[in-house]
């Protein structure tokens, strides 16, 4: 779906989200945000198998409670 608006640096927003209509400019931007709608959790610690939905969350889950 394409929509109207640009993000603050002026780059067209040309990703809608069929939820709830809220647009991004990068399709990757879109997916990301689509997964709070659907509660997937597709990242997942290899320590203690607790799942995450965006991979820099994880990672920083990875570095406050294994990491030392």
């Amino acid at each position: 779906m394409t929509c109207n608006g640009t993000t603050p640096s002026g780059r067209p927003r040309l990703f809608a989200c069929e939820v709830c209509k809220r647009a991004f400019a990068r399709s990757e931007h879109l997916k990301r945000h689509e997964r709070s709608h659907t509660k997937e959790k597709p990242f997942v610690c290899g320590v203690c198998q607790r799942r995450f939905s965006r991979r820099d969350l994880l990672l920083r889950h990875a570095q406050k409670l294994h990491a030392g």
